[in-house]
C-alpha cells in the first residue's frame, strides 16, 4: 500500500559537518522471466555529496544496478538518491541497515550516534493480492521558530510502519503464510532528519515575513499523475511583503529539476521512467526567503505522483491541404491545417487548428498525421486562458518532437452543435436565424425527417455546426418569413469544458 508521509516541517540552516538524516522506501517488480526485483530508494542528507551503504542480514539477493545521484545541494547540505535494484529468490522477509558514528555537531538531545533500519516485506497480500509495497515519503530537514530557551539542533529518529486495515494473510513463495491483524506492523522504514529551534519570527502571518504560497502552487497533499517519457511541470509560486524569496528547497526523485522563472516563482520538472511505472513518488518543496541575514520559511507542501504508462489511444485527425501557384514563377506554396479534437462536451466542442508550412519536395508533403494525447493536473482552479495557453504549449512542444517546425502556429477553434425539431403539417423546414450575440458561422447544417405520421404531422430534426469565436452568450429565433415575428426564441450559453 503507498502512501504519502505528510511532515509538517520547515528548511532550516545549521552550520554541520556529517549526517542530517535518512529515509528509505521501496517498490517490488517482475522481472521478464518472471523473477522478483526489489528497488530500493533511500536519501541521504549529508553536508558534503557522498553515499553511504546499507548492510543487509539475510535473504538480500543479487545486486544488479546501483546508481547515486544529487537530488538538491545548498550550502549547508547534500541530500543525494541511491537506487539499488536486488533480484531476490524469494519473497522471503529481509532487513537493511545504515548505521554511523556522529551525527552533526552541536545536538542538543545528546543523540551522538545514529543508525536506520529497514524492514523490507515483499509477501503478498490477501486483500490485493499483489507483493506488499513501503509506505511513500521523503525527508527535508525541519525548523520550528521560538523565543524559550530550546533554542538549538535536535536530532529526530523515526520508524513509519504500515498496517493492514483488516486481517490479511501474507503468503511466502514456498507457500507459508502468516496472519497479520490491524495491530500488526507489516514493513518499517526510517524517517530521521535534524530539527532546528531557531529565534521567533517577528509575525507568524503567512505572506508578511514567511513566504505564502499562491496558485497555481498545488495544494498539500495534492495527487498527480505522470506518464513514462512525458514532462510533469510542477508550478511553484510564493511571495512575502516584509522579506525577499530567494530559494526553493525540494526532495523528490533525483532527475527533478529546478527552474526559477523570477522572485518567487519557480518550476519542478521531471519526466519518470519506463521502469518506474505503477509507483508513487513523493515531491517536497520549501520556499525560502531573506531579511538581512535571517531566513524565514514556507510550509512544506508535499504531492504525491503516480506514474503511468505511456498513452497509446490513436486520437483521429483531419487534414485540408490548399495550394497557390505563383503565374510569375515556378515556385509552389502548400499549407496544411490540421484540426484536433481536444475536447468535447454535451453540446459545444474545442478545437485545434495547426497551421504550418510544408515542403512540396517530400513525398508526404500534402499529408499531415499527427496523434497528441495529455493529461494535466492542478490542485488549483485554472482560468480559461490558463487553460488555453496550456494546452497549446503541451501540444506545440509535442508536435515539434514530432518533426514540425517551430514556426507552427497554433490555434484554438470553439464550435456548439445546435439540434432542433419541428413539427409541421407538412415536411417543411424553418432555419433559426442569429438575433443577436456571439453567433460565429454555421459551417455545416443537416436536416433530416424523424418521422412523418399519416400526412397530418411531419418532424424534422436539424442539425447545425457553429463555429464561435468565444463562449460569450448568443440568441437564436426561429421565424416563418424575414417580416414576420418570431415564433420561437432560443438563447445559448456556453461555458469552457476541457
Amino acid at each position: 500500500m503507498a502512501y504519502l508521509l505528510l511532515l509538517l516541517l520547515l528548511v532550516c540552516s545549521s552550520q554541520a559537518s556529517h549526517f542530517f538524516g535518512t529515509v528509505m522506501t521501496y517498490y517490488p517488480k517482475t522481472t521478464d522471466d518472471r523473477s522478483l526485483m526489489v528497488v530500493l530508494r533511500y536519501r541521504l542528507n549529508l553536508h558534503s555529496c557522498t553515499t553511504l551503504l546499507w548492510s543487509c542480514l539475510s535473504n538480500c539477493g543479487q545486486q544488479s544496478l546501483f546508481q547515486s545521484k544529487v537530488v538538491m545541494q545548498t550550502n549547508e547540505l547534500c541530500q543525494t538518491e541511491t537506487i539499488s535494484h536486488r533480484l531476490v529468490h524469494n519473497n522471503a522477509p529481509f532487513q537493511l541497515t545504515l548505521e554511523g558514528s556522529t551525527w552533526i555537531s552541536n545536538i542538543k538531545n545528546n543523540i551522538l550516534k545514529w543508525r536506520a533500519v529497514t524492514l523490507v516485506e515483499l509477501r503478498k497480500r490477501s486483500d490485493t493480492g499483489q507483493s506488499n509495497t513501503s509506505p511513500q515519503t521523503t525527508i527535508l530537514l525541519a525548523v520550528s521558530p521560538t523565543s524559550s530557551s530550546d533554542e538549538g539542533l535536535y536530532a529526530v529518529q523515526l520508524v513509519m510502519e504500515d498496517f493492514p486495515r483488516q486481517t490479511i494473510t501474507l503468503t511466502q513463495t514456498d507457500g507459508l503464510q502468516e496472519v497479520k491483524t490491524t495491530n500488526d506492523a507489516i514493513s518499517k522504514i526510517p524517517i530521521q532528519f535534524v530539527l532546528t529551534v531557531d529565534p521567533a519570527v517577528p509575525s507568524c502571518t503567512e505572506g508578511l515575513y514567511l513566504p505564502e504560497f499562491l496558485p497555481p502552487t498545488p495544494a498539500n497533499r495534492a495527487q498527480l499523475y505522470s506518464h513514462v517519457n512525458q514532462v510533469l511541470e510542477i508550478s511553484i509560486y510564493a511571495n512575502a511583503s516584509n522579506s525577499t524569496v530567494s530559494e526553493l528547497l525540494f526532495s523528490g526523485p533525483h532527475s527533478l529539476v529546478k527552474t526559477t522563472l523570477g522572485t518567487g516563482q519557480f518550476i519542478l520538472r521531471w519526466t519518470p521512467s519506463k521502469s518506474e511505472i505503477g509507483e508513487s513518488h513523493s515531491i517536497c518543496f520549501v520556499v525560502q526567503a531573506m531579511l538581512n541575514s535571517d531566513k524565514y520559511h514556507s510550509d512544506m507542501r508535499c504531492v504525491l505522483v503516480t506514474v503511468e504508462d505511456e498513452l497509446t489511444t490513436t486520437t483521429t485527425t483531419t487534414s485540408t491541404t490548399t495550394t497557390t501557384i505563383s503565374s510569375t514563377t515556378t515556385t509552389t506554396q502548400t499549407t496544411t491545417t490540421t484540426t484536433i479534437k481536444t475536447s468535447t462536451t454535451q453540446s459545444s466542442t474545442s478545437l485545434l487548428e495547426v497551421t504550418t508550412p510544408v515542403d512540396t519536395t517530400s513525398p508526404t508533403a500534402a499529408t499531415l498525421d499527427e496523434t497528441v494525447r495529455m493529461r494535466i493536473s492542478s490542485s488549483s482552479t485554472l482560468s480559461e486562458d490558463d487553460i488555453k495557453y496550456t494546452v497549446i504549449k503541451k501540444i506545440k512542444d509535442e508536435l515539434m518532437k514530432r518533426g514540425l517546425p517551430s514556426d507552427i502556429s497554433l490555434h484554438l477553434r470553439r464550435r456548439v452543435v445546435l439540434r432542433y425539431k419541428l413539427n409541421f403539417h407538412s415536411c417543411t423546414d424553418l432555419r433559426w436565424m442569429c438575433q443577436s450575440g456571439n453567433c460565429g458561422n454555421d459551417i455545416v447544417l443537416l436536416r433530416t425527417v424523424d418521422m412523418e405520421s399519416s400526412g397530418e404531422w411531419c418532424q424534422n430534426e436539424g442539425i447545425s455546426t457553429r463555429q464561435v469565436p468565444s463562449n460569450a452568450p448568443f440568441q437564436l429565433c426561429l421565424v416563418l418569413c424575414h417580416s414576420a415575428p418570431p415564433v420561437a426564441v432560443m438563447k445559448v450559453r456556453m461555458r469552457c469544458s476541457w
